[in-house]
């Protein structure tokens, strides 16, 4: 088992001054964090070129392989090797986006080396489109363009960061663009920011990581570990907590769809569903109801039938990889009425029930007090909606309806 060092950060200062060591592997606090909102590609690079956070699924070309990470493995480059990605047709950029990766390059990178490139290959820097970063023209600092050619802006906007990575250590790049201005990160630390707006311009070419594509000699050599993209610019804060998280990364096992309150009616059925994602399949479920583990109820789904008024409350499910990763979702809350009811301008109400359920109609003419309700009639549905008229003189006083589950007492 890893050995990990708690670090608490009072201010991005410390975290610079920690930073400047280069010792990423010391920051762990051995807890992960979870993934930040807006992910649409992630590739751990445990093994294989698989996205996480969608279906991206990669491919390893050119002697790429694979070697030990700061989180696992990573994906490791030789001079040349590339993996490559669809086109990400699920990211569409318009103001915010995000690249983001741990890196550990070779002392000595090809200029203009690029770790994860989705831009046109031109270089006329006012039709680009797409998105890329990389080392800069010397091979040492970093550079990231964001394009906006092609009906955009009319140019290119670029941000870069004055460090040195190429050192054999493990580093967490970072480029942003949230269309105020774009900044390069590394370790949390902010290069100068390139002032600019506008939208960015989408492109149908593909996801490379360890080559610039624009020149065959813009390979990179070293690894690359976690990469990912966000629809959006990521918080300084956010990158700092990523950071601070070192080798415990951002947590594999996170949950994409949370479960949605409902509101239904007795005797019918409600779905409760989560979509989650891991590194570390299969995945188990628990469901739980106010906190109480629901029998039988393992799966992805949960189904309640013939409901009752016992079954309004809230519900959750706690999901767990085969790694032993746990997390447990948002709760959702089940209302349940008695049926689905419209009442008219007219003394009727018209009954959205279950078919063979008896239902209760009561009556008040004073809502202020909850126990002046009587019983008129007991419906026992034969449609799944029913119009029930009380057939009162138009004289009398102003009356209030309800619709209870039956049988109920008549006087």
């Amino acid at each position: 088992m890893k050995k990990t060092q708690t670090v608490k950060f009072n201010s991005l200062k410390t975290l610079a001054l920690v930073a400047a060591g280069g010792l990423a592997t010391q920051l762990a606090s051995g807890q992960c964090v979870p993934p930040p909102p807006g992910l649409v590609a992630w590739w751990p690079g445990d093994g294989n070129a698989n996205d996480i956070a969608q279906t991206n699924n990669g491919v390893l070309l050119d002697g790429a392989t694979f070697a030990p990470g700061i989180i696992g493995q990573a994906f490791s480059f030789s001079y040349g090797a590339t993996v490559t990605f669809p086109t990400l047709t699920n990211l569409e950029p318009a103001v915010g986006i995000t690249m983001m990766a741990w890196v550990k390059a070779a002392s000595q990178q090809a200029a203009y080396a690029g770790l994860m490139t989705k831009m046109d290959s031109g270089y006329d820097t006012s039709h680009r489109t797409g998105f890329k970063m990389g080392f800069s023209g010397g091979g040492n600092t970093l550079r990231a363009d964001f394009g906006r050619g092609s009906g955009g802006a009319g140019d290119s906007i670029m941000a870069g960061n004055s460090r040195t990575i190429a050192d054999g250590e493990w580093h967490l790049v970072v480029a942003t663009y949230d269309g105020i201005s774009a900044v390069m990160y590394v370790d949390a630390i902010p290069g100068n920011p390139t002032v600019a707006s506008g939208y960015l311009t989408s492109n149908t070419r593909t996801v490379l990581l360890g080559n610039d594509d624009n020149a065959v000699s813009r390979y990179f050599t070293g690894q690359i570990d976690e990469p990912a993209i966000l629809s959006r610019a990521l918080s300084s804060n956010e990158i700092a907590a990523i950071y601070a998280a070192g080798s415990a990364g951002m947590c594999k096992l996170h949950i994409v769809m949370q479960p949605q309150s409902q509101v239904s009616y007795w005797g019918k059925s409600v779905t409760f569903s989560v979509t989650a994602t891991s590194s570390a399949v299969p995945l188990s479920y628990q469901w739980s109801m106010d906190d109480s583990p629901v029998p039988g109820a393992t799966n992805a789904t949960l189904i309640l039938s013939n409901l009752q008024a016992t079954n309004a409350g809230t519900y959750s499910v706690l999901v767990s990889d085969s790694a032993g990763n746990t997390v447990t979702s948002q709760t959702a809350t089940l209302t349940v009425n008695p049926a689905g009811v419209a009442i008219a301008l007219y003394a009727g109400v018209t009954i959205d029930g279950v078919v063979g359920q008896t239902y209760g109609i009561q009556s008040t003419l004073d809502l202020s007090n909850t126990n002046s309700w009587v019983g008129r009639t007991n419906i026992t549905l034969t449609t799944s909606t029913f119009l029930w008229y009380d057939s009162q003189p138009a004289t009398q006083p102003q009356t209030y309806y309800r619709v209870v589950p039956g049988p109920i007492s008549v006087p």
